[in-house]
């Protein structure tokens, strides 16, 4: 008998322990101070090298482009609900030395473009990079990069005070749209955390195994008052105010030749 009470208490005690761990796991995710915890790898893509360096022209006629995978922009993060006939999109990734290239392929019932310097009312892409993949909350951090690209092809960003800037010089595009599908293409130059605007400041050269903080988003305008946001990444949508600013919620890319 006291064996048998044994073992249940081992089994108990067991499963405590496993509801424990599985709390703490996604507390990692909702802890509002999650500068203090380092980032977990998720998501890993490996992201293959270019021979040769696709051309910035909005097409998907370089030959990198016809040996990647496809990855889904299919997060809803806020905002309304939307169907496939109104929105679907997806990347491709590769990269030099100099750079990371990014594909987009977006199929949109209407494409916003206000043609304005600021991203209010337009459709847009938002592009969030870690050079070094360290995690913690931006943007206090200059490690973090969160580049928003205008229809127009401006890129708008803001500094660890939170003072927008443009940093057209940072990221290159070029979209070509027939009916409801755009292709947008974009060479993205990484710097680290030891940036300073207006300063002189030396471009991160990539290296095979290194790994970056990467996720994507798009801005989807229907109406004035009918916006979502769609990620690459899973984030809850009733933290996606406090999440969207913490490079934990990233997903990982590994540089392969």
């Amino acid at each position: 008998m006291l064996k048998k009470t044994a073992l249940i208490l081992i089994i108990a005690s067991l499963f405590a322990c496993k509801e424990r761990t599985t709390h703490t796991t996604f507390s990692l995710i909702a802890q509002s101070d999650q500068e203090t915890y380092k980032k977990v790898d998720h998501q890993l893509r490996d992201i293959k090298k270019a021979i040769i360096a696709p051309d910035i022209d909005g097409s998907k006629n370089d030959p990198i482009w016809n040996n990647t995978q496809w990855y889904a922009i299919d997060q809803k993060w806020s905002g309304a609900a939307y169907s496939f006939s109104d929105f679907f999109a997806r990347y491709k990734m590769s990269w030099t030395s100099e750079a990371l290239y990014l594909l987009v392929e977006i199929k949109d019932d209407t494409l916003i473009n206000k043609h304005t310097y600021t991203p209010e009312g337009n459709d847009y892409i938002q592009l969030f990079i870690d050079q070094d993949n360290s995690g913690g909350k931006f943007p206090e951090q200059h490690n973090i990069f969160n580049y928003t690209i205008t229809p127009d092809g401006n890129v708008i960003g803001f500094d660890p005070k939170g003072a927008l800037l443009f940093y057209n010089h940072h990221v290159q595009s070029q979209k070509n749209s027939f009916n409801d599908v755009t292709t947008w293409e974009f060479k993205i130059t990484i710097y680290d955390q030891s940036y300073k605007e207006n300063g002189v400041n030396d471009q991160v050269i990539l290296q095979k195994d290194q790994k970056l903080g990467f996720m994507i988003a798009y801005n989807d305008v229907d109406t004035s008052s009918d916006t979502s946001k769609i990620g690459s990444v899973f984030i809850y949508e009733e933290e996606y105010q406090s999440l969207k600013n913490n490079a934990n919620t990233f997903g990982t890319l590994v540089l392969k030749e």
